[in-house]
Parts: structure tokens; sequence; C-alpha cells
């Protein structure tokens, strides 16, 4: 599940007082939810059409009620995918795309939360606008999306047309320069800040022809992108420099002055440093695979609750304690995710238990048959209108009964 978040402005939401069609005075809210087409400030690009598609896929829970914001995003290893009820703040009735603007609008819940969030918007508290999102990506060059990117070689995540809304909610931290809440007397159009100086990159002399023989192979990377996806082979080249760096350099005249430096012998100290620094580089790759692993099965993990929509299995009382179930149970999907072998295995052991979530939330729902009492006669719960078999009839006969119709049928008489 990805989540953006929008940076807030002071004075922010456009609230007016209404009247519902039960009659009833409620305070509704418009704001700024994104800008389509831009690289956000969490690095992930979403084209018009992600958008488009996710308001259309969202038109079903904006019927029934399954869209809301919540104060504050739900957290990860203990809430619900889309949080709890009593955090929810408000609840859109309404999404659009309004030039380069993805707008919504809903009312804001006559709750705890909901009433903070009035408070919060009444002495001028700045409120952000952050959506949690499913969906795939595909990796394009910055160049491609923005000329004005600072890395124009950067990797971007471009989001699909299979994004999915799962909340949109009211925050204090926004990533998105859109992704604000409009102020009624404050509509003017922020001015977009100047792009950040390019970091040089290095020039070609200097560079070693391993590292720059990496950026061939990988063409369109950065080296950044290449420690990360490609460690192995980084680490494998920086280990050839220092074998390199600490091997005698071939005098090139009989009387060769001695030099320092990328090209000529170094000191057992800089080596000692150089292998020093391929350690540390090792445990950040380490680190940095883990957590992109990780991250990946997560996703996963978000997107197959997601689809399969199972219905809360509440909570449970364990002596002091209250145990979440489904966060226990997400908790549970996360951890098998992480550790299975393969993506594969890690989709097959999701689904696996999923589907087993399922049938055990079937059997809590329908197991529990109370017997009805009649005239005094208990009579218990069951689907009186199946027609016994006659094979489970033979079953229900005492043993003696069922010899006797054995020998009638073996001499003709049955």
């Amino acid at each position: 599940m990805t989540r953006e978040t929008h940076r807030a402005t002071r004075g922010g939401i456009t609230l007016t007082e209404a009247v519902d069609a039960n009659g009833q005075k409620v305070t509704r809210f418009k704001c700024v939810i994104a800008q389509v087409d831009i690289i956000n400030r969490n690095g992930r690009y979403y084209p018009r059409s992600a958008y488009q598609a996710a308001i259309d896929a969202a038109q079903e829970d904006l019927k029934e009620g399954l869209l809301w914001g919540l104060l504050e995003h739900a957290d990860d290893w203990y809430d619900p995918m889309k949080g709890n009820l009593y955090d929810i703040a408000g609840l859109y009735d309404t999404l659009a795309i309004e030039g380069d603007n993805v707008v919504g609008e809903g009312v804001i819940a006559d709750t705890t939360v909901g009433r903070d969030l009035k408070g919060l918007l009444a002495i001028k508290v700045a409120v952000g606008i952050s959506t949690a999102c499913t969906g795939t990506a595909q990796y394009k060059p910055a160049r491609e999306l923005d000329p004005n990117f600072p890395d124009p070689e950067a990797r971007i995540p471009v989001m699909q047309d299979d994004l999915r809304f799962v909340t949109i909610d009211f925050v204090s931290d926004p990533s998105n320069p859109a992704g604000r809440a409009r102020a009624a007397e404050r509509r003017e159009r922020q001015q977009r800040p100047p792009a950040p100086t390019p970091t040089p990159s290095p020039q070609e002399g200097t560079m070693h022809p391993k590292i720059k023989a990496l950026l061939e192979k990988y063409q369109g990377k950065t080296i950044d992108q290449i420690k990360t996806e490609h460690a192995a082979e980084y680490l494998e080249a920086l280990e050839a420099i220092a074998r390199e760096s600490a091997a005698p350099a071939t005098p090139p005249t009989p009387t060769p002055t001695p030099v320092t430096g990328a090209d000529g012998q170094v000191s057992p100290e800089a080596y000692r440093a150089l292998e020093q620094t391929v350690v540390q580089l090792r445990g950040t790759v380490d680190t940095l695979t883990t957590a992109n692993h990780n991250a990946g099965r997560d996703a996963m993990v978000s997107t197959a609750l997601e689809a399969a929509r199972l219905p809360s299995a509440g909570t449970v009382k364990h002596g002091e304690t209250e145990i979440d179930l489904d966060a226990s149970f997400r908790a549970e999907l996360t951890a098998g995710a992480r550790t299975a072998e393969s993506d594969d295995a890690a989709r097959a052991f999701i689904d696996r238990k999923i589907v087993e979530r399922r049938a055990a939330l079937g059997i809590r729902e329908s197991a529990k048959p109370k017997e009805q009492v009649r005239n005094g006669v208990n009579i218990p719960s069951s689907d009186n209108s199946r027609t016994v078999t006659t094979a489970e009839r033979r079953e229900q006969q005492p043993e003696g009964a069922r010899l006797i119709e054995s020998a009638r049928g073996r001499s003709g008489l049955l």
C-alpha cells in the first residue's frame, strides 16, 4: 500500500453548513487531494489516467459509505487497513478531477475526531490530505516525466491504472504540493518551488573503469540505484578496485616517481580504510536489500487484504489485554510473506491464509444455532427443508435393522 501525503497550508479546508436529505444539519468539506502528472515528494508519479481509474473504481464505495478520512493514518501493524471506526473524521461522497487537481467533497463526522478536526481548522491549523492507496508501478527515467527534475536519470515509479483508494486522511505532514485543504479566503495558486541544483555526476576522466562499466551495463540508472538494485555486482567491483589499489603498481620507467591517489600505489593505511569502507557498504547494502524485500512483501499483503475485503473479526479479551484479531491476522500474514522463499511462495501463502480466514469467519457467523422452544419442546435449528438421502437414513438406523435390510436385499426382497 502506498501513502501520499500532501503539503498542508494554514487556513485549510473549505467548510460549509448544509442540510442533508434527512433534514439534519451537517458540515460539508471540500479539499484538494492531489495534483496529477507530477513527481511528488515521495518520488512517485501519478498520471491523470491512474487517478481517473481510482475515482471510477471508488464510485461504489462512495455510494455505500465506504470511503472515509481518518484523523492521521492508521497504524500499519496494529490497525485494520482502513483504520478504526472511532478514528473517522469525515466521509467522502464526491471525487473528481478539476483541472490538474483531484478534488474531494464530503461531510465532517459528528464524532470526537470530527469535532477535533473542526476545532483545529477553526484556529487555522495547517491540515494536509493524505491518500492511502493500493496499486502497481512501472519505472521510467525522470527526464521522460519532468525535464526540470534534479536527477534526470533517476528511475521514477509511475503508478498504473489499477490504483485504488483505501482511505483519504487528514494529516499534519503532507508531500504532494497540491494535496492541501483549501481555505475559502485563500484560493490563490501556490508557486511551484524552484528545483534544487542537480548534484554533479562523476566526470568520465576520474571514474574508475569498473564503475564506468557498471554504468554502461545498466544504462539509465544512477550509482545509487546500482548500489541498491545490483548490490552484489557493485560490491564485487569495489573489492576488485581495493585489490588493484593494494597491488604494487608497475613502474612506467626504471626510476619511477612514487605517486599517490586512485591511479597509483596506496599506503597500507589507505588500503585498510578502503577495506573498512567496503565492510560498511556491505552492511548498508544488506540493510537496504532487507528493507526493499520487506516493503515488497508488505505490499503483497496490503493488496491481497484490500482485494479480499474480509469482514472484521473484532477483538477478544485475554486477561487484562484486548487482542485485535484483524491486526493479529495481518501481522501473521506479513511475517509469513517476509520469510517465504520467493514471491510466488509468498503469494501462495497469503492466498491460502485468506481462504482459511474466510472459512473461519464463515464458521463463526453460522456456528451458533439456538434451539427454539415451542410448547415446552426444544426444537433444534437446522435446514428442515432438505430431503434426507437413503444413505443417511441407513446410517441413522440401528445396527440390527441395517443387517435385516442387508439380508433382505441379498434375497431380492427389497
